[in-house]
C-alpha cells in the first residue's frame, strides 16, 4: 500500500510518500521515497479575435484588455504580456497580436487577435476660391487652380472635371475631386468665369 496523504497533487513541489510491502506471514517493509508534482499544463485564457480600426484615429492600443477568463490549474491567475505586436495603425492592412498566458511554472499559452486597419474616409477637401479667366486662355490645369486637402492616408490624387467652352465668355460651374490610396473620394464645386477684359482697338482713318 502507499501512503500518500501528504502530497499535494495541485501544487508543485517535492513530498515524501510511504509504500509499505506486506508478504502472506504479515512481515512488514515500509520505504519512504519522494514524489515530484510537476506543472507542464499551460494557462488558458480567451480573447477578442479579430479588431477593425480606421486608419489614423489611433496610435497604440491595449491589447490586454481583450482577454478574459483568465485561469491556471495551480489555483493562481497567471501573467499576460503583448508577446508580438506587428500593428502600424498608419498603414491600411491586416496585421496580428499575441497574447502570451504565463503560469508560475513557466509554462504558457499563446493566443492571436487578428487586427484590421480600413480606411473608409474620404479625404477632406478645402473650398476653392472662384476663378477667373480672360477668354484668350485655351486651358486651366489642376496646378493652376492650387487644391489643398487632408486625408489620414497622407497620398491624395486630384481630377478636375472643367467642362469650360474656353474663348466663350460664361460662367461654368466645375468639380474637383479628391481620392485616396483606398478609392475614398470627396468632391467640391467652384465657378469658373471666361470674361473679355480686352479692350475694342480704334483704328483712325
Amino acid at each position: 500500500t502507499i501512503n500518500d496523504s501528504e502530497v499535494n497533487y495541485s501544487s508543485p513541489g517535492v513530498y515524501l510518500i510511504t509504500v509499505y510491502a506486506r508478504d502472506e506471514n504479515m512481515n512488514q517493509q515500509q520505504l519512504i521515497t519522494n514524489v515530484f508534482v510537476h506543472d507542464l499544463v499551460g494557462p488558458t485564457f480567451d480573447v477578442v479575435g479579430e479588431m477593425i480600426f480606421e486608419l489614423g484615429d489611433l496610435t497604440s492600443y491595449d491589447w490586454i484588455t481583450l482577454a478574459s477568463n483568465l485561469d491556471d490549474d495551480s489555483g493562481v491567475i497567471p501573467t499576460i504580456t503583448v508577446f508580438e505586436n506587428t500593428v502600424d495603425f498608419m498603414v491600411v492592412g491586416d496585421y496580428y497580436v499575441v497574447l502570451r498566458a504565463v503560469d508560475e511554472s513557466n509554462n504558457y499559452t499563446d493566443k492571436q487577435i487578428l487586427v484590421s486597419i480600413e480606411d473608409t474616409t474620404a479625404p477632406v477637401i478645402d473650398p476653392i476660391i472662384d476663378v477667373i479667366i480672360n477668354q484668350d486662355i485655351l486651358e486651366i490645369t489642376i496646378d493652376d487652380i492650387g487644391p489643398n486637402a487632408t486625408d489620414a492616408s497622407l497620398e491624395i490624387e486630384f481630377e478636375l472635371d472643367a467642362p469650360i467652352v474656353f474663348g466663350t465668355v460664361g460662367n461654368y460651374i466645375c468639380t474637383m475631386t479628391a481620392t485616396d490610396t483606398s478609392g475614398n473620394s470627396t468632391s467640391t464645386t467652384f465657378i469658373v468665369s471666361v470674361i473679355d477684359d480686352t479692350p475694342p482697338e480704334i483704328e483712325l482713318n
